[in-house]
C-alpha cells in the first residue's frame, strides 16, 4: 500500500514521499533567504548567524537519518519551553531590541525545525520562519539587497505551496504522487514559479517605492533604546551595553578633493547647553530666526568674511526623523527643497515640515568656521546660559578641576582637562550593570570608562568649573570613505558627542576628550569591506532615482533606458527587414529589382510569421500540458463523468477514480466491466499503470 504522507516522517521503508522532498528543498531555499537576510542586515550577532548555518548545512545529512531524528521528537516541548523563556531574557536582560529579540526567536525556532523530523506540516513551519526572517530583517535595516531577496523569495514561496497543496490532497486520499506523473508535476512548479516573476516585480516595486513614502516606521518608547545614534540630547543614566548600529544616515560628498582634504571630520546637528547633572538638553531660550528660500530654494544664512574660504558639501540625508540639518562648519548657505528653515542661537538648524524620504541637500559653509563656529563677543547671555551649573554635589569634580587646571590660562586649560580624559579614562560602550545616581562622579572616580557622551559631559562640566563657557555639540564623526561613489557614508554608530568652549579672541573652538578616534584608526581593508561598499552604492543609486524622486536623475535615467530600447528596438527592425525584406542586389538595371520582388510575395510575411506563431503555441502547450490529458481516453473519461452526473452519480472530489468506480457498480450493478473498462483505461492514460495496486472489490 502507498506512503501515508502523515506518517512521512518514519515510514516502514525510512523513505520520504517525493512531494514532501520538495515541499523541504522549497521551504529550505526560503529559509536560506531567511537567513541571508539576517546575515547581510548586520544587526545579529555572529554567534546566532553560525549556529543557524550551521544547523541549516547539517539538515541535509541529518535528514537521511529519519528514525534518529524522530526521537527528538519528545524533546520538542522542552525546547520550546526554553526559546519562549529566553525571549524576555534577551529583550530585558541582554538589552536587545524587540525586532533584534524577535529575529533571534525566528532563527532559534528555525533551527529546531531544521534539526528534527520533518512532516508536510514542518516543512511549511521552516518556509514560514524564513519568510518572516526577511521580514524582521527589513525592520532592522532597509537596502537595495532586499530587493533581491524579494526577487527570489517569490517564486521560492510558489514552489513550497504548490508542493504544500499536493501533499495535503494526498493525505486526504492516502496516496501517494505516483512516479509516472512527477515530471508533469515538476513542470508545472516551474511553470507557476515563471508566471509568479511579473508579481513578483509589482510587489517589489510596491515595497521599494510606495512604502518608504507611507509614514510606518513609527517610533515606539524604548524600541531604539540601548543603540548607538544621534539624538538631540545626551542622557548619561542608563544600563547595558550600547549596541552597534549600521544603519546608513546620511552620503557627504564635497566639492573637490582638496576640500575634503582640510574637513576635521565634525558634522555638526544639535548644540546643548543646559544641564541637570544627568542629562544634557538645548535651552531653547535664546531667539529662534525663521529662514524662508529665495530662488532656486536657496536659503541665505548669513554672510561670511572675505578673507573666510568657504567649503562646498553636498549631503544625501537618509534618516530624516531628526529634522536636522547636519553640516561642516557653520553653513551660511543651504540649497534644499524645504519650505522654511529655522536656527537657534546656539546655530543649530532645522525645519519644520514633515519630510519622510531621503532629503539631499547642497550646503557652502565657513572654511574657518570649522575650528571657531560662530565668533562672537563675550555677553551676559553667553555668562549665564553657558556657565550654569546643576545642582548636584560638585566637591570631588571641582578639586579634581583645580587641581587639573591649575594656573593655566582658558586654552591651555581647555587643553589640559582634554589631555587628562584622554589619557586617564578608556572609551567604553558598557554603561555597568546599574544606573548611576551621579553620573559624572561615577564616570570620574568609580568605573573610569564610558562612552563619548561621558566625556564630552565631564570636560563640558569642568570648563564651567574653571569658568569658561562650554557645550556639548551632538553629530557625527568621520564615518567611512567609499571609494566607488567617491563619498563619505555616515552610519548611526558613527554618532558623536564633543563639547564646544569659549575663547576670549577666537570664539567657540571644538575640543574632543573622548579617545574613540584613536581606537577607530585600526580598521584594515578586507573583502568583506570591498562587497559592502559596493552594495552601499548601489543603494545610493537606488535612493537616489528611485527613493528620492529626484525628478531631474529620473529624467535621465529614463532617457538612457529608452535610448537603450530604442537601439534594441532598431537593430530588431533591422533583423526584420533583412529577413522578410532581403536587401535589393546591387545592380543598376530596372529588370533586376523587379525580379528580386518577384522572389517575395506579400503574402510570405503572412505565412511566416504564422509558422513562427504556430510553433511558439506548440512548444508552449507541450511545455506546460500534462501527460496523457489530450489522450482520448482521458475524454472518454470526462464524457462519461458528465454522463453519470445527469444520472445523479457526480463524482465528489475527494474521491479517487477507483473509489467513484466501487460506488458505481454498487448503483449499477449491471455495467460492472463498462465501468472497470473504463476506469482502467483512464489510469493507464493518465498515471501509465496497466493494474492498481490491490484490487477493486
Amino acid at each position: 500500500m502507498g506512503i501515508n504522507i502523515v506518517g512521512v516522517a518514519l515510514t516502514k521503508d525510512s523513505k520520504r514521499g517525493f512531494g514532501t522532498s520538495a515541499l523541504l528543498g522549497s521551504a529550505k531555499a526560503v529559509g536560506a533567504l531567511g537567513l541571508l537576510s539576517l546575515s547581510l542586515s548586520g544587526e545579529v550577532e555572529l554567534a546566532f548567524l553560525a549556529t543557524g548555518w550551521t544547523f541549516w548545512l547539517g539538515s541535509f545529512w541529518a535528514d537521511r537519518f529519519p528514525a534518529k531524528q524522530l526521537g527528538l521528537r519528545k524533546y520538542e516541548a522542552i525546547v520550546i519551553v526554553g526559546m519562549v523563556a529566553f525571549f524576555p531574557i534577551d529583550f530585558f536582560l541582554r538589552q536587545s531590541s524587540v525586532f533584534l529579540s524577535i529575529a533571534h526567536f525566528l532563527l532559534l525556532f528555525q533551527l529546531l525545525k531544521l534539526a528534527g523530523p520533518k512532516t508536510r506540516a514542518d516543512g511549511l513551519q521552516v518556509f514560514l520562519f524564513g519568510f518572516f526572517q526577511l521580514l524582521a530583517a527589513c525592520t532592522l535595516s532597509v537596502n537595495v539587497w532586499h530587493a533581491i531577496l524579494l526577487f527570489l523569495l517569490i517564486p521560492a514561496a510558489t514552489s513550497t505551496l504548490f508542493w504544500n497543496f499536493l501533499e495535503k490532497d494526498s493525505e486526504v486520499f492516502g496516496e501517494e504522487i505516483p512516479p509516472q506523473v512527477r515530471k508533469p508535476f515538476v513542470r508545472m512548479a516551474t511553470g507557476m514559479c515563471l508566471i509568479a516573476v511579473p508579481l513578483n516585480v509589482l510587489l517589489t516595486l510596491a515595497v521599494f517605492i510606495l512604502f518608504p513614502r507611507l509614514t510606518l516606521n513609527v517610533s515606539m518608547p524604548g524600541f531604539n533604546s540601548g543603540r548607538m545614534g544621534f539624538i538631540d540630547q545626551v542622557n548619561l543614566v542608563g544600563s547595558g551595553n550600547l549596541h552597534s548600529d549600521s544603519s546608513p544616515v546620511l552620503w557627504l560628498a564635497f566639492a573637490s578633493p582638496k576640500e575634503a582634504g582640510v574637513w576635521n571630520g565634525y558634522l555638526r546637528g544639535a548644540t546643548l547647553d543646559s544641564f541637570d547633572g544627568r542629562q544634557w538638553r538645548p535651552s531653547r531660550k535664546g531667539s529662534t530666526r525663521t529662514f524662508l528660500p529665495g530662488a532656486n530654494n536657496i536659503f541665505s544664512l548669513g554672510t561670511p568674511s572675505r578673507a573666510d574660504q568657504s567649503l562646498r558639501q553636498t549631503i544625501t540625508l537618509l534618516n530624516t526623523s531628526a529634522s536636522t540639518l547636519f553640516a561642516a562648519g557653520s553653513p551660511f548657505q543651504v540649497i534644499a527643497p524645504l519650505p522654511n528653515l529655522n536656527r537657534d542661537s546656539s546655530g543649530c538648524i532645522r525645519w519644520t515640515s514633515s519630510w519622510q524620504r531621503p532629503l539631499r541637500y547642497q550646503v557652502v559653509s565657513s572654511r574657518s568656521s570649522m575650528e571657531t563656529p560662530q565668533p562672537a563677543q563675550r555677553n551676559a547671555v553667553l555668562d549665564t546660559e553657558n556657565l550654569l551649573l546643576p545642582s548636584t554635589s560638585l566637591k570631588r569634580v571641582s578639586l579634581l578641576t583645580r587641581q587639573i587646571v591649575g594656573k593655566h590660562k582658558a586654552a591651555d586649560a581647555a587643553n589640559t582637562i582634554q589631555a587628562y580624559l584622554r589619557s586617564h579614562m578608556r572609551y567604553s560602550t558598557n554603561l555597568g550593570t546599574q544606573a548611576a545616581t551621579d553620573p559624572i562622579d561615577d564616570f570620574l572616580f568609580v568605573r573610569r570608562e564610558g562612552p563619548c557622551g561621558h566625556f564630552a559631559s565631564s570636560m563640558a562640566l569642568m570648563l564651567r568649573l574653571a569658568k569658561i563657557p562650554s557645550r556639548v555639540v551632538a553629530g557625527y564623526y568621520k564615518g567611512e570613505w567609499n571609494p566607488i561613489a567617491g563619498q563619505v557614508l555616515i552610519r548611526e554608530r558613527d554618532a558623536h558627542a564633543w563639547v564646544e568652549a569659549y575663547i576670549d579672541g577666537k570664539g567657540w573652538v571644538t575640543y574632543d576628550p573622548s579617545p574613540r578616534e584613536a581606537e577607530a584608526a585600526g580598521d584594515h581593508f578586507h573583502v568583506a569591506l570591498a562587497v559592502r561598499q559596493y552594495w552601499d552604492y548601489v543603494g545610493l543609486r537606488w535612493d537616489k532615482l528611485v527613493i528620492e524622486y529626484d525628478l531631474y536623475a529620473q529624467v535621465r535615467a529614463y532617457e538612457n533606458v529608452r535610448a537603450a530600447s530604442d537601439k534594441i528596438n532598431g537593430r530588431l527592425s533591422q533583423w526584420w527587414s533583412r529577413w522578410f525584406n532581403p536587401p535589393v542586389p546591387d545592380r543598376a538595371s530596372e529588370r533586376a529589382v523587379d525580379r528580386h520582388r518577384m522572389t517575395r510575395h506579400p503574402w510570405t510575411k503572412v505565412v511566416d510569421s504564422s509558422l513562427i506563431l504556430i510553433v511558439l503555441a506548440v512548444a508552449v502547450r507541450r511545455m506546460f500540458r500534462r501527460d496523457g490529458d489530450d489522450d482520448p481516453a482521458v475524454r472518454h473519461y470526462r464524457r462519461w463523468l458528465n454522463r453519470l452526473a445527469r444520472r445523479g452519480v457526480p463524482k465528489n472530489g475527494y474521491e479517487t477514480g477507483w473509489e467513484f468506480a466501487k460506488r458505481v457498480i454498487e448503483k449499477f450493478p449491471m455495467e460492472s466491466d463498462t465501468v472497470r473498462r473504463v476506469t482502467q483505461s483512464y489510469y493507464t492514460a493518465r498515471f501509465g499503470t496497466l493494474t492498481r495496486k490491490g484490487k477493486l472489490l
